[in-house]
């Protein structure tokens, strides 16, 4: 019929304590930290958490936490850190975005 049908936003911006963030600029933040090999940030509208799921040797969630300190405002900053030793990637090589949402929605109904 020629329709066109808009399902949702295509980009990672969400609304977080009244403000509006682009989760990639806290995944900048977070990959310029020496000790993370690479992250990803997703929001969890359920719980109005931003989660952070990011790759490294071990477990930096207090030295993140300080570095994010002096990088982003507070309202900016991940509720929650998920260490996990390798990120999934999809056919593409890149994050594979849905299955770490379902691999944390498993894990947070524990």
């Amino acid at each position: 019929d020629g329709e066109l049908l808009f399902a949702a936003r295509a980009d990672n911006q969400i609304k977080h304590m009244g403000h509006r963030i682009e989760l990639g600029e806290i995944e900048a933040a977070l990959n310029a930290i020496d000790f993370i090999d690479v992250s990803c940030c997703f929001y969890d509208p359920k719980k109005e958490k931003i989660i952070c799921v990011y790759q490294a040797e071990k477990d930096f969630r207090r030295e993140i936490i300080s570095a994010l300190s002096d990088r982003l405002p507070k309202y900016m900053r991940p509720n929650k850190y998920i260490r996990m030793e390798k990120l999934p990637l999809n056919a593409h090589a890149k994050i594979d975005r849905r299955l770490l949402r379902s691999i944390y929605e498993k894990d947070d109904k524990k």
